[in-house]
């Protein structure tokens, strides 16, 4: 098989510190397990929504705790009209995958129908007008394969420039432009592997999962445990941080995927989550609980 490889420039990369860890859990759901995907800060709170169907009405308040526990709870409950409206028309189930905000609204990732919605405060929703097929099939390469779980996994607002920034996972990953409710650019950035690379009986490809703007654009490069800082005006990649000493110690295994969501930051915070897809964790092999992880972000990242 024909192997491209993607040479990465010399850039910064730092190890990230590890300062807390808690398990994820739902008490209002009545769950041990709850699914997180995505991740951003609004209000100076932690926000995420959950890929499980039976959660797709609702955005969560990640609320920490001084026992090692973080506990999401809805915070917002989606319209039920329009949320029903919405998925009878799709092709495929309601797939929750990452969110961000502008201070006023929500932006949600449907991963299987390529679509973004925006809801408020109130839980009023609606899809976004945003052609993503037809600029992908007739002015750009299309990077959407025939997997419907490899669309849309990470998304971030610039609420300065009021741009969006919407990460298809991969087969090929791509990150798209949108301004005004328009795609006004696209790009990947080099991932230093080649497509695919191989571990045992997986073809691994280059990915995103979770996304978040501070001035640039942080992606989660998932199946290579890192961090990416992006300049989306140069498309070119400024630094990038390390996190796999930690992560790859949580689980009783993990498949060579990586199980990283979602990213938010502070000016000295750095907050990832882990959706761990049912595995137990090494520590205690009786709970399946997904993990938020708090890091202290270097200076210069």
């Amino acid at each position: 098989m024909l192997k491209i490889w993607l040479l990465l420039p010399i850039i910064a990369i730092f190890t990230l510190e590890l300062q807390k860890e808690w398990l994820i859990i739902s008490t209002k759901d009545g769950v041990e397990k709850f699914d997180p995907s995505g991740l951003t800060l609004w209000k100076d709170k932690l926000i995420t929504v959950s890929d499980k169907s039976e959660n797709s009405d609702k955005i969560y308040e990640l609320v920490t705790k001084n026992d090692g526990y973080a506990d999401a709870k809805p915070l917002i409950f989606l319209n039920k009209e329009q949320i029903s409206q919405y998925s009878g028309a799709q092709k495929y189930r309601v797939d929750f995958e990452g969110v961000t905000n502008n201070n006023r609204f929500f932006y949600i990732c449907d991963e299987r129908n390529r679509n973004i919605l925006q809801v408020s405060e109130n839980g009023d929703m609606q899809k976004m007008p945003i052609d993503f097929y037809s600029y992908t099939t007739t002015q750009h390469w299309n990077p959407f394969s025939g997997v419907t779980n490899a669309g849309f996994e990470g998304i971030a607002y610039d609420k300065h420039a009021q741009k969006m920034y919407v990460l298809n996972e991969r087969m090929y990953r791509h990150i798209y432009e949108v301004h005004d409710h328009k795609i006004t650019s696209d790009f990947d950035v080099p991932s230093g592997n080649a497509l695919p690379r191989y571990e045992g009986k997986y073809a691994i490809y280059p990915d995103f999962s979770g996304a978040y703007f501070d001035k640039y654009l942080y992606v989660i490069y998932r199946n290579e445990y890192k961090i990416l800082c992006i300049d989306p005006q140069k498309k070119s990649i400024v630094s990038s941080a390390y996190y796999g000493h930690i992560t790859k110690k949580l689980y009783h295994r993990e498949d060579p995927f990586g199980l990283v969501e979602g990213i938010a930051m502070t000016a000295d915070k750095i907050f990832l989550i882990i959706d761990n897809n049912g595995i137990a964790l090494h520590k205690n092999a009786a709970k399946t609980n997904s993990i938020l992880l708090q890091f202290k972000r270097p200076k210069g990242f």
